[in-house]
């Protein structure tokens, strides 16, 4: 008997060390497994000593802390992209990960249009617009000024909630497909995630120093 006294007193301690551990780790991954440790040390313990309520108890918190566990293990699985959002992703939004990416890019619609007007100068501009196939005409007072392509955005400003009057006027050239983020959704992406509205800003607003701001100033 005093053998298998010792046994639970291993097995308690153990928990209880464990518990302790899960306590001082920072990490939330480390800390849910931890803690799936001490509980499986407690419910050997509670059956060892033929103790149902904590057997019980601590089994139902292995079951909440192991599913912590996987979500955490599926949260932080490497996301592979399919070979044209892919490569829209290597060219355009490198500043997010993968996943900001794709959750970004399923809160977007698609749209095609044909020889028509995308942006049109003096009026406010309702969307953010990305080029996924074709060719887009930036003009500014009837004059071209600039083309954008496939990753390129059609936006003349990254105050993306509250935009003023749009100073340049984007032409499709043929058809041309577009991916468009209406400015209600950005508004909720910022209240929702606002570290994530603020990288969408930062990459149109270096896209609009390196290419398209570069083109209005020359003219």
């Amino acid at each position: 008997m005093g053998i298998f006294e010792d046994v639970n007193d291993i097995f308690l301690n153990l928990a209880y060390l464990l518990a302790l551990t899960a306590f001082l780790i920072r990490e939330v991954f480390w800390l849910r497994l931890a803690l799936v440790l001490s509980q499986a040390a407690f419910v050997i313990y509670a059956l060892r000593a033929d103790n149902f309520s904590m057997t019980v108890w601590n089994a139902g918190f292995i079951l909440i802390n192991g599913y912590q566990v996987v979500r955490i293990l599926r949260q932080r699985r490497p996301i592979e992209l399919p070979g044209p959002l892919e490569e829209i992703y290597r060219k355009s939004f490198r500043l997010m990960n993968r996943r900001e990416f794709l959750y970004f890019w399923r809160t977007g619609r698609e749209e095609e249009r044909e020889d028509g007007c995308i942006v049109r100068e003096g009026e406010r501009q309702q969307s953010l617009y990305l080029v996924l196939e074709g060719t887009a005409a930036i003009s500014r007072d009837g004059e071209e000024v600039a083309r954008v392509g496939r990753g390129d955005f059609l936006a003349d400003s990254c105050d993306f909630i509250s935009p003023g009057p749009s100073p340049i006027d984007a032409r499709a050239r043929g058809r041309i497909a577009l991916r468009r983020w209406d400015y209600p959704v950005l508004e909720d992406i910022r209240k929702i995630d606002p570290a994530l509205m603020l990288k969408i800003q930062k990459i149109v607003s270096g896209y609009l120093t390196a290419k398209l701001r570069a083109a209005l100033d020359e003219t």
